[in-house]
């Protein structure tokens, strides 16, 4: 019986192990094209885990349609229209991926004067009003902190009423 030759098993084993190590990792990969499944799932996950704490040990509720989730590159911005009404108090939380280490939320009325904050240095921002007036409210979204140059990092918010 003729032995295989050694160079042709071995061969293709090596490349396969060389293409595994030069592949990106999860976690640096995650941010782009290919893993944005999985962290927008990961956002979604801790919106709802956020959500579901607060509503146990709060009373809020999550308003339905009121959510946004995205990226941001480091020192980036978005917005968020919400309709806030008077008599009622409001929570709006957000979170943001492994990459990110601050994100900041800033609350203006329809005059833009700044309504509420969360500036803290932490990934977990939440502001809470209880409108004098109804009407649209602005949520400013900043990426204060992503280690993610390139994609930037993953972000969610969303809006709880009591």
């Amino acid at each position: 019986m003729k032995r295989p030759n050694i160079l042709l098993v071995l061969l293709p084993l090596s490349l396969l192990a060389l293409l595994a190590s030069c592949a990106p990792s999860v976690s640096s990969a995650a941010s782009g094209s290919g893993g944005a499944d999985s962290y927008r799932a990961f956002i979604d996950t801790a919106l709802n885990k956020r959500a579901d704490y607060h509503r146990t040990n709060n009373g809020y509720s999550r308003v339905d349609g009121v959510t946004k989730v995205g990226l941001l590159k480091n020192g980036e911005s978005t917005t968020l229209e919400v309709t806030l009404n008077l008599d009622r108090s409001y929570r709006l939380v957000g979170v943001c991926d492994q990459q990110c280490a601050d994100m900041d939320m800033k609350l203006y009325n329809s005059g833009g004067a700044l309504v509420d904050e969360d500036t803290s240095t932490d990934d977990i921002p939440l502001v809470d009003v209880s409108p004098r007036v109804s009407g649209s409210y602005t949520m400013k979204v900043t990426m204060a902190d992503c280690s993610n140059a390139t994609y930037g990092c993953y972000y969610g918010v969303t809006l709880l009423r009591k």
